[in-house]
């Protein structure tokens, strides 16, 4: 009997990921990505950013792979990536996209709605101009302007003390939206998430490759990232530029980095794959 073929699909979040926390470069996972790159295996940003944001990375990587943005919300890929026609899924230029989240106009509404009923300072996107951007994620100009172009989730700080965010997180739950805590900011968006993202790639993934074995990858450093890390076959956990691991990521088989950021990335892809 014949073995079946593999291949391997690496799902990975961006930032203090496969991108530096500070300067967003992915110079050190350079080796591997090339690596990867020879072998085929497709690399899958999995993030809190724009379908914008990611596009215009895509380009400087070289990838040409699906995506997941606003964590979670949406899957996008290349028309034709999959070889088959899905004209119930959206259009977004030469793209089309899975939506699983909700649209902006109703994330906005009930962020409003948040504001009120816990009373507390908080700030949108949505309400700051490029340079307060800029200001707290150190984007050039452009980058800031492609964060700000969101379809499906409102990344907010909050500037009251001691803010009640468990309350926020299950008052959230209960209207059908969730609250996260990312490296920067607070995200609201929909009751969709990341691993539900994951679930629906890896089908069109199946549709694709129906003769190989899929072997998923999961990278992450947050809590943000538990999701992903959960709907993997290896979940990776990079470490932090502090030299310590985000804690409370209890997951099974979870492979902790020594290096941080895309070293770490790089890292773990050789001692992943090549062991195989």
């Amino acid at each position: 009997m014949n073995k079946r073929k593999e291949n391997w699909l690496i799902i990975t979040d961006l930032d203090g990921t496969l991108l530096d926390e500070q300067n967003y470069s992915f110079s050190q996972a350079e080796k591997a990505l090339l690596f990867l790159k020879a072998k085929k295996f497709p690399v899958i940003p999995c993030t809190s950013k724009t379908h914008q944001e990611v596009i215009a990375l895509r380009e400087q990587i070289g990838l040409d792979s699906p995506f997941i943005v606003e964590n979670g919300s949406a899957v996008f890929f290349n028309s034709g990536y999959f070889n088959i026609s899905f004209d119930e899924y959206d259009f977004y230029q030469s793209y089309q996209y899975i939506t699983l989240g909700k649209k902006y106009e109703e994330i906005l509404k009930f962020f409003r709605i948040l504001k009120s009923e816990f009373n507390i300072g908080v700030k949108g996107f949505s309400e700051m101009m490029i340079p307060e951007i800029q200001q707290y994620t150190n984007m050039t100009t452009e980058d800031a302007q492609k964060a700000k172009e969101r379809f499906f989730s409102e990344p907010f700080i909050i500037v009251s003390e001691n803010p009640p965010f468990n309350e926020i997180q299950e008052y959230a739950r209960q209207k059908g939206f969730r609250v996260l805590k990312g490296n920067r900011f607070y995200h609201l968006l929909a009751a969709s998430d990341k691993g539900q993202a994951i679930k629906q790639l890896l089908k069109l993934f199946r549709l694709k490759f129906p003769d190989y074995t899929l072997n998923t990858i999961g990278i992450g450093d947050s809590l943000n990232d538990i999701e992903l890390l959960k709907n993997v076959d290896i979940p990776v956990l990079v470490n932090k530029p502090s030299g310590c691991h985000q804690p409370g990521i209890e997951i099974k088989n979870l492979i902790k980095t020594k290096l941080a950021g895309p070293a770490g990335w790089q890292e773990a892809i050789f001692q992943i794959i090549q062991k195989k």
